[in-house]
């Protein structure tokens, strides 16, 4: 998981740092921020130029929780899988992250190993992700209804290839 870009949102400014340095050692490229405003202005920002493929945020912080940060996101189109960390089993917020599509949690305290595990997982499911919005992006460049089935062909087979490949 060489170079991969993640973005790390905790207001525990030791608990941010100390799960970055666990993810970079790891070969991931950790963008961090203390709280959802900030994510959601920093996640914006890197779209275009260096998209952010996985999130791992903590679900009660200040300004904009863990949940809000994810519902901005998916009003706005954005499909970037979400690790949620909490300190708190609050079964409600648990719900709606769910219904927003989390892709996993991990209960504080959480073990290095399960940090890994699950950005990885999160990593592979977003790189999917935006392989297919890159595919369809060019797909719907194509002219002519031919072009397009040739093109969706020609991206499922880079899809397949790539999926398989050893």
């Amino acid at each position: 998981m060489k170079n991969i870009h993640v973005l790390i949102v905790d207001d525990e400014v030791d608990l941010l740092e100390a799960i970055s340095c666990v993810l970079e050692e790891k070969g991931f490229r950790c963008t961090k921020a203390n709280n959802g405003r900030a994510a959601l202005n920093i996640f914006e920002e890197c779209q275009e130029v260096d998209p952010i493929v996985a999130i791992m945020s903590d679900i009660n912080m200040p300004e904009l929780g863990g949940i809000e940060f994810l519902q901005e996101l998916r009003t706005k189109g954005y499909e970037t899988p979400f690790v949620f960390l909490s300190g708190y089993g609050d079964k409600e917020k648990l719900m709606k992250a769910v219904d927003l599509g989390a892709y996993s949690f991990l209960e504080k305290p959480v073990k290095n190993q399960e940090i890994i595990d699950a950005v990885s997982l999160a990593v592979e499911h977003g790189a999917a992700i935006y392989s297919l919005g890159e595919l369809t992006k060019e797909i719907l460049t194509k002219g002519t209804t031919e072009e397009r089935r040739r093109a969706y062909s020609e991206a499922h087979e880079k899809l397949i290839a790539t999926k398989y490949r050893k």
